[in-house]
């Protein structure tokens, strides 16, 4: 047991380093269990458990309704609140569990592929809406502490789960139908869930020791803190959303061949981006310290931040553009009609960045509620798109619809950004005048 808990973060750019290799080791092994999961289940049994990963894990993003992220900003800056924040954030995320799989089955019924069952359903909806969240708590705590290396184990864990899982599949492939493979790693799938959410709370008792809580005093400020996180939940639901819905929506509008194809190509695309979020979340313990500091202080840091990820995202698209026709040699030849979107996503990390450094800003600058707003917004205008495009163009219509989204929320988080730093700017300049 590790008793001492560091009182110093690291810096940043080891933090970005050990964030990047547990999001790179996570990604690469599921890069390894998609692959073999696709040839197990096909390429429509692929696309209907992408559609349904899509739904379940964007309502997942409300489990805990955010206190994620306000224990990260709280404990940040004062170490001592870590036992208060960690068990305010379990109850929370234990009480919203039941209501949110309610509201997903709900919306199953309605949006899932024709044909799906409702165990597949109802067990890949509880390994992301119950057993998902309080892994992301975890991950929070040692973030929030600046222990990114131990972070980063917890971001690779769920992948590892996997990958293990994927050894209790394997000797039913030549027994089963597809049909049948789908439902059994359903299972598997959420009994690793179970199995990474339990390494992940034991790391937390473990390494960082929460103290015990006054339960009356606790249950006294859930209201308020679920609260103040909400609008972080809501901005999560609204990226996940923005991400991942159009795969539900091309599964149910569109053939399974066309979302197994797509959502393939589109996972290549996140890995790119993959350092890019690991700088911001390795950033964003520094970026809540320093942005008590003014707005100023703030917009210098996260300045320092944009030409590093610039440069990156650019060669990283052309390289992947280039490279994208041996795209059925990693896969298979089942793939090969994932070459084009693969071409069509490479520059979608470049389009992204502008959005996630103006989202960064606003967050920084206490107004997560209206970046929140402009992503439920961007969320929404996805998915209008999508209705319109999917239909007259397939996939290209949900790729379409992306950019398009991207573009409109990073230029009003840029006039809003700059209109809220050069009032502030101004009011200090007032307030030291008189």
């Amino acid at each position: 047991m590790n008793d001492k808990i560091p009182t110093r973060s690291s810096t940043l750019a080891t933090a970005t380093l050990q964030t990047t290799a547990g999001l790179t080791a996570r990604t690469l092994l599921q890069a390894i269990v998609f692959v073999s999961v696709a040839r197990l289940l096909g390429v429509e049994g692929f696309g209907a458990f992408a559609a349904l990963l899509a739904l379940a894990g964007s309502i997942g993003q409300l489990g805990g309704m955010g206190c994620q992220t306000v224990m990260i900003r709280t404990v940040a800056r004062n170490t001592q609140t870590f036992g208060e924040s960690w068990e305010i954030t379990l109850a929370i995320t234990a009480l919203s569990a039941p209501i949110l799989l309610l509201f997903y089955a709900l919306l199953a019924n309605w949006l899932s592929p024709a044909g799906i069952q409702w165990m597949p359903i109802l067990l890949i909806g509880m390994a992301e809406i119950v057993f998902a969240p309080p892994i992301v708590a975890a991950i929070s705590a040692f973030q929030a502490h600046g222990m990114m290396s131990a972070a980063s184990r917890l971001i690779a864990a769920p992948a590892v789960a996997r990958f293990i899982s994927l050894a209790a599949l394997l000797p039913l492939a030549s027994v089963l139908t597809h049909d049948e493979l789908f439902k059994a790693w359903s299972a598997i799938y959420a009994c690793g869930a179970v199995g990474t959410m339990l390494y992940a709370l034991r790391n937390v008792r473990m390494q960082l020791n929460p103290a015990a809580l006054n339960r009356e005093w606790q249950w006294r400020e859930l209201r308020s803190t679920a609260k103040s996180g909400f609008p972080f939940a809501i901005g999560g639901l609204g990226l996940r959303v923005y991400a991942d819905i159009d795969k539900t929506m091309l599964g149910r509008m569109d053939t399974l061949h066309a979302t197994g194809s797509y959502a393939a190509a589109y996972r290549i695309a996140e890995f790119i981006i993959l350092p890019v979020h690991s700088l911001f979340i390795a950033a964003l313990p520094h970026m809540f310290r320093i942005s008590a500091q003014g707005p100023e202080a703030l917009a210098r840091y996260m300045k320092a931040l944009w030409l590093m990820p610039l440069a990156y995202t650019v060669t990283a698209a052309i390289v992947v553009w280039a490279v994208a026709p041996w795209l059925p040699l990693l896969l298979g030849d089942s793939f090969h009609s994932a070459v084009e979107p693969l071409r069509w996503l490479a520059w979608l990390p470049i389009v992204t960045l502008p959005r996630l450094h103006w989202q960064q800003r606003l967050v920084g600058m206490e107004r997560h509620t209206s970046a929140v707003s402009i992503i439920a917004a961007g969320a929404l205008l996805n998915i209008l798109l999508n209705l319109w495009l999917i239909p007259l163009a397939s996939w290209k219509g949900a790729v379409i619809s992306t950019y398009i989204a991207e573009g409109i929320m990073a230029s009003i988080m840029f006039f809003l950004g700059s209109y809220i730093f050069r009032a502030r700017s101004e009011k200090d300049v007032r307030n030291e005048v008189c």
